[in-house]
């Protein structure tokens, strides 16, 4: 209410001015002859139909508000073109959706009015419309010599025709299934349907027709015939002819005919042989072992295979038997089948499970020699071998960790895991190759050789890394009975040269069985070695060996990396008996560069009269991202201090005390600095 009392007085102050001849500036956009725009909103809520058919133009109407016809909004579909617009008023306008749009099941649209911010999309179901394809029309089937229908004249057709089976081959019978339609508009009477004659179809048990009852205008009748394909029939579609006889209300003989359309096979004389059935006795075969195989052979085709013979293929698992592999089928007559029984030997080398067996068929088709081939399939079952079986148990080795250049002692432990013993047992650390009468695996790189006793050669191959001390590298074991083990030790060196790693350590097991096979086992041991570092760590001054008890022990080192790679280190750390660590008890050191150092120092003071024990200890990281210790140990023996001396004594004088002053009288002091400037007293 003020603001609009304060505007019609600001408007009469400036009619009045303006008589007065004052003009009076008013502030932009003020003016009442400017008519103030309002601002651009427009919103979509809804569309409708949702639906339209490609081929047909449709109208899409959209609600929502804010719609101006004077700023010309735009409706696109996404994916095709805009739309022709209509406004309606400002909360409704109509698009136009032209017949070429393409079938889709969602389309998007967009709506954009100009100076009216971005396009709105639509993107959920109410917002969305859906474009179906024209329908496919459907054609009629052509009805021959279909007479005009007469005024209260009967006229029939056949439709909707179907047969079972649709595919038929020659002599054959397929029922045709058809409907009689009056499209006329009198009573059909009489009417029989029949096929006719002379063509590749003849009909079943010798009725040729059928009786329909009488079918009045608009009327339907369904009618089945039976039809045999002759022997001539040719193979694909072939039509059969039917001819519909009626007559009028008034006795007019009228008739109508039809075709029906039928697939015939494609009938080839041959011999069409397969394998229908096999069987395997006993299954699954062992290997080594005899079976049975009983074939089952059907000639499917419609001509004879002569002379017909079966082969096992020698690339299988099976081998012929007493009967050898080939067997006879003699002359299988079109339908007929034939069963043999064949004797083999499976291979001893056959793998277990499921093994492919290949075969053949020969046999001569109208003086044609003709070969079929096939594979079935034989389950080999798994043979467990009564064998040692050597494993390792354990081993142990007497230091911890190995470093380059070390000697160190391996107690191994065998055990035969297998059913029967191991005999005369030979074991050597290293890989044994071995050629000739022999066999076993190993380095390729070969040894010295050395005769075997049975024909064959055997070549050795040690170890780098580690070098077995005292035996040569071959121990003998003797004999390892079924389910026991055996320990015994090497000793080995290190080599100097070795990196931080793990190492396999090979050990070569040769040994008889008790039917005198020879067998080679290649097991392996893993060995850790571990390089230490190029840390040197030097202490400034060695501990005193006495000391009393208080004073301080300072231990000051330098440490100093004298190798080509950053060394981690944790910390340094100090303990010790019969003392207190006062500095340095554990102190952080971190990486050392390569020719950089670091130093440490920690302090220790004696508590009590006896020997010290002071522990430094350096930790590092090794390559193997393990942590590692260097461990300092000194011993210094503490003495209690020696007492104070008590002879000789000499007094010390006390500090005399000095009297106190007597007080002045500072009474007469006037008298006296008057007679002193008069020179008659003091």
């Amino acid at each position: 209410m003020m603001t609009k009392w304060r505007n019609a007085l600001t408007a009469a102050l400036i009619s009045l001015f303006a008589l007065m001849g004052v003009v009076i500036a008013q502030e932009p956009g003020t003016s009442p002859e400017q008519p103030i725009r309002q601002p651009c909103v427009v919103t979509f809520d809804r569309m409708y139909p949702r639906q339209f058919t490609t081929g047909t133009p449709g109208t899409l109407t959209i609600e929502g508000s804010g719609f101006e016809s004077s700023r010309n909004p735009v409706v696109s579909v996404i994916g095709f073109r805009a739309l022709t617009t209509t406004v309606l008023n400002s909360e409704r306008i109509i698009a136009t959706i032209p017949a070429d749009i393409p079938p889709r099941d969602v389309y998007r649209i967009a709506i954009s009015q100009p100076g009216c911010g971005d396009p709105i999309y639509s993107t959920t179901n109410p917002r969305n419309f859906t474009v179906l394809a024209a329908p496919t029309p459907i054609p009629t089937e052509p009805i021959l010599d279909i007479p005009t229908p007469m005024p209260t004249e009967p006229s029939l057709i056949a439709r909707n025709f179907s047969a079972s089976p649709s595919v038929v081959r020659p002599g054959e019978t397929v029922t045709l299934t058809f409907e009689v339609f009056n499209q006329g508009t009198g009573i059909a009477f009489g009417v029989s349907a029949a096929l006719d004659s002379g063509g590749a179809f003849i009909p079943s048990g010798g009725q040729a027709t059928t009786l329909i009852p009488d079918i009045f205008p608009g009327g339907v009748a369904v009618v089945s015939l039976n039809a045999v394909a002759g022997s001539e029939a040719k193979g694909g579609p072939t039509s059969i002819p039917i001819t519909i006889r009626y007559r009028s209300a008034d006795g007019e003989a009228l008739t109508s005919t039809a075709a029906l359309s039928v697939t015939v096979e494609q009938v080839v004389d041959a011999t069409q042989l397969i394998l229908s059935r096999y069987e395997v006795t006993p299954n699954p075969a062992i290997p080594g072992q005899p079976l049975t195989l009983t074939v089952q052979i059907a000639n499917t085709g419609t001509t004879v295979a002569e002379r017909a013979l079966l082969r096992v293929g020698a690339e299988g698992v099976l081998l012929a038997g007493a009967q050898g592999d080939t067997f006879s089928l003699a002359d299988l007559q079109p339908g007929a089948t034939a069963s043999v029984n064949m004797p083999l030997i499976v291979k001893t080398d056959a793998k277990p499970g499921p093994q492919p067996q290949p075969y053949s068929i020969a046999f001569t088709e109208n003086g044609e020699a003709k070969t079929l081939e096939g594979t079935i399939t034989i389950e080999i079952a798994r043979v467990v071998e009564e064998r040692p079986l050597i494993l390792i148990d354990s081993y142990t080795i007497d230091r911890d960790p190995l470093e380059p250049g070390d000697a160190f002692v391996l107690t191994l432990t065998l055990k035969n895991a297998g059913t029967i013993n191991a005999i005369g047992m030979l074991v050597t650390f290293g890989t044994v190759e071995s050629s000739g009468g022999g066999g076993g695996g190993g380095d390729p790189d070969g040894g010295s050789g050395n005769g075997s006793g049975n024909g064959s050669t055997t070549s050795t191959t040690p170890s780098t890394t580690f070098a077995p001390m005292g035996t040569g590298g071959t121990i003998f074991i003797g004999d390892v009975q079924a389910d026991t083990d055996t320990t015994f030790e090497q000793q080995f060196m290190v080599n100097g040269s070795t990196n931080t790693g793990i190492y396999s350590l090979p050990i070569t097991l040769r040994y008889q069985t008790e039917d005198g096979r020879q067998i080679q086992d290649n097991l392996r041991a893993s060995v850790v070695v571990i390089k230490p570092p190029a840390l040197r760590f030097t202490l400034q001054a060695p501990p005193l060996d006495t000391v009393n008890v208080g004073d301080a022990i300072t231990l000051a080192y330098d440490i100093v990396n004298n190798g080509q790679s950053l060394i981690d280190l944790t910390n340094a750390t100090t303990t010790a008996e019969n003392a207190d660590v006062v500095d340095g008890a554990e102190t952080f050191i971190g990486s050392i560069a390569a020719a950089d150092q670091g130093t440490y120092t920690t302090t220790v003071i004696p508590n009590a009269e006896g020997e010290v024990t002071i522990t430094v200890t350096f930790r590092y990281i090794d390559e193997l991202n393990g942590e590692r210790a260097v461990e300092y140990v000194y011993t210094v023996n503490a003495l209690m201090p020696p007492p104070l001396p008590t002879d000789n004594f000499i007094p010390i004088d006390p500090i005399p005390t000095p009297e106190p002053e007597e007080p002045v009288d500072d009474s007469n002091f006037l008298g006296r600095l008057l007679l002193g400037l008069l020179g008659l007293g003091s």
